[in-house]
């Protein structure tokens, strides 16, 4: 990048950031409190849901890397620094950078956005350092009074900016949030969660000024972070906060996520073309709903896309099967039907019950599986519905009975 656009492009800063908290903020500079302006995106005072992301610290360069070192050096006095970093990294990509590209991949699954994808996504988030200096190098690690000692400036950036959600990038401060709340006397509870990755999350929450922000905690996205391992938890932990990110950053187009092989093979895997594998429920084995359709000339193949059994949405150790929709916008349907495997066969018992009750309307009183009649008005509908779908249902149950066929239930 040359000189002219480098001075243009710090020009249009004030494009990507929103300063209208600028003069609250400033006031904890004054203190002493904050020394680097939080990066603000421009449209988050308005976002939908305001999301704050919280980094440890701005580390020096490895030996060697002098430039960056010396703008290091310079960084502590200059309160824009912060937000200088995130243009240059995150909404610039002038370049590499481990902990951007992986939170992009912990957030959206991929970190191949294009310059229109980064502004998005980087005029809705804030971001800010928990510790207030620079740390001397990549090894340096901020004392242990400085983590507990950050909350309280912390809240205080809490009460100006008051984020819906917060993620930590790094479990440390969390380590403290506990004692520095109770010693501040602020209202607040926090849960452990299993262990993964090197580290154990955190899900914990403050009360202030009459609301709550919702924190997360995740391993920090330096040297072994395992992004799909923490998208995975960030979508458990955060569903509506990733769907709403994936919403404008992508728009109704489906991007080319990183592990999204389109029927490519890789250690043992073939997923199918278009499967969708960054949403919270995780693919085990997965066919092609749509496609299986059509080849047996079922009419049911408009927005139904795919059929999967894997990690369910609520709990990536629980098993269920999924349906997964697309709506009229392009984009995956909420209405996305998951089922946990083990009720799937009285669903199936159920189903076969109405198609025998419809077929033997005169032993009305016979009981399958203990099934009542709830709206005997609705009977006719009932029958009317099973007939519409009479191809799809007998093309299906025949595919079951052959497969029931092959398989030995009592080895389940």
């Amino acid at each position: 990048m040359t000189h002219n656009e480098l001075i243009h492009t710090y020009g249009d800063l004030v494009n990507h950031l929103d300063e209208s908290f600028d003069d609250e903020l400033r006031h904890l500079v004054e203190f002493d409190q904050l020394n680097w302006l939080p990066w603000i995106g421009s449209e988050w005072r308005n976002a939908k849901h305001r999301i704050l992301i919280v980094a440890e610290s701005h580390y020096g360069a490895k030996r060697g890397e002098t430039a960056i070192q010396e703008k290091l050096d310079a960084c502590a006095g200059d309160p824009m620094f912060t937000r200088e970093i995130v243009l240059e990294t995150g909404v610039g990509n002038w370049y590499a950078s481990r902990l951007f590209g992986n939170i992009h991949r912990a957030l959206l699954r991929t970190d191949a956005l294009n310059e229109d994808s980064r502004t998005a996504l980087w005029r809705h988030l804030a971001f800010c350092n928990f510790i207030q200096r620079p740390m001397e190098n990549e090894s340096a690690r901020p004392a242990p009074t400085e983590f507990f000692s950050g909350w309280r400036c912390f809240v205080e950036l809490l009460k100006v900016l008051h984020p819906e959600t917060v993620i930590f990038i790094g479990v440390s401060a969390a380590n403290h949030f506990d004692g520095a709340m109770s010693a501040m006397g602020m209202k607040h509870e926090i849960r452990v969660d299993q262990y993964r990755n090197g580290a154990y999350p955190r899900r914990f929450s403050v009360t202030y000024d009459g609301m709550v922000s919702t924190m997360v905690a995740i391993r920090h996205a330096s040297q072994y972070f395992s992004w799909d391992i923490w998208n995975r938890y960030l979508q458990e932990s955060l569903p509506d906060t990733l769907d709403y990110l994936r919403g404008f950053v992508f728009g109704n187009y489906e991007p080319s996520f990183d592990n999204d092989l389109s029927h490519e093979q890789e250690s043992g895997r073939t997923i199918p073309k278009g499967l969708p594998v960054h949403l919270g429920h995780k693919p085990v084995l997965a066919c092609d709903y749509q496609e299986i359709n059509k080849a047996l000339g079922c009419p049911d193949y408009d927005d139904p896309k795919f059929i999967s059994v894997g990690h369910a949405q609520w709990d990536a150790d629980d098993l269920s099967v999924k349906i997964f929709r697309r709506g009229s916008s392009g984009r995956w349907s909420r209405q996305s039907e998951e089922v946990p495997v083990q009720r799937l066969p009285f669903m199936m018992a159920m189903l076969l019950a109405a198609i025998y009750r419809v077929q033997h309307p005169t032993e009305g009183k016979i009981s399958l599986i203990g099934e009542s009649v709830v709206a005997p008005q609705d009977l006719d509908l009932m029958k009317e519905q099973l007939k519409n779908w009479s191809v799809s249902l007998a093309t299906g149950l025949k595919m079951v009975k052959d497969i029931l066929n092959r398989i030995d239930l009592e080895q389940l």
